[in-house]
């Protein structure tokens, strides 16, 4: 669908980001309350996997030291709730990572499309970034000056948003926007957005995968008031606002 104003394009963005906040939200709350029942399913896995080691011989084999069967009962028993307790671990962990990276991709998405709206609100500050870039005579004559300089800076934005880090772009946008007072409830804490999203590359990267992460829910917290922070911005500056027909309709599924 095609959106022909700015409070539409908002509109998109903002129920874009509900629903990935909902996702996160739904994907913590199951995995937190199913935990204590998959623990059991894991744990009677585990018990049946290492009872046929144990009975056919091969754990004495595996491991040094059993000397009887009271070790070997020992031995299995201690196995068996490793193995658990290590999978429960991953299960957890792996909720975590996905729900930091599903948050810093819902905040990016969302600082990427309010630069985008700002190209109708802020069109002096963006030809001030483009004005000594190279042009093309004949595109002028051709299309005009303003037609030009508003491909120009569709593709400086598009570039910011492909290229530029989270925090750079976050920002830009406050450069554009330019607060006139500070929020008495929230300030952009930039180098903690940093942080988390060098910790996000190193989860994407594998580095951190299968490890655990501090302080999930308050890194969760960060990233949710860091984007709830930037919609009130657009709107206390340009005025943008929620079209309800709009929010309501159903995007049409990707083929």
């Amino acid at each position: 669908m095609y959106y022909v104003n700015a409070d539409q394009e908002f509109t998109v963005v903002f129920r874009r980001i509900n629903n990935g906040w909902a996702i996160i939200d739904s994907l913590r709350n199951v995995a937190a309350l199913g935990m204590p029942y998959a623990k059991k399913i894991v744990d009677v896995q585990h018990k049946s996997f290492v009872s046929d080691l144990a009975d056919s011989g091969q754990l004495e084999k595996l491991i040094i030291g059993i000397k009887d069967a009271g070790d070997l009962k020992k031995t299995a028993d201690f196995v068996r709730e490793r193995l658990t307790e290590q999978t429960m671990k991953n299960a957890s962990y792996s909720v975590d990572a996905a729900s930091l990276v599903f948050a810093h991709t819902v905040l990016e998405d969302e600082i990427n499309s309010y630069l985008g709206i700002t190209f109708h609100f802020a069109p002096d500050f963006w030809r001030d970034r483009v004005k000594k870039d190279p042009f093309d005579l004949e595109a002028v004559l051709k299309h005009g000056l303003d037609n030009v300089v508003g491909s120009f800076i569709q593709k400086k934005i598009w570039s910011i948003r492909r290229n530029g880090s989270l925090v750079t772009k976050a920002n830009l946008l406050l450069a554009i926007c330019k607060p006139s007072e500070q929020d008495p409830y929230y300030a952009f804490d930039q180098e903690k957005v940093k942080s988390i999203d060098k910790l996000r590359q190193d989860i994407v990267h594998g580095e951190l995968l299968g490890s655990e992460i501090a302080d999930i829910d308050d890194k969760l917290s960060c990233l949710r008031n860091a984007g709830f922070y930037f919609f009130k911005l657009m709107h206390n500056t340009f005025g943008l606002r929620i079209d309800t027909t709009v929010f309501t309709s159903q995007p049409k599924p990707n083929t």
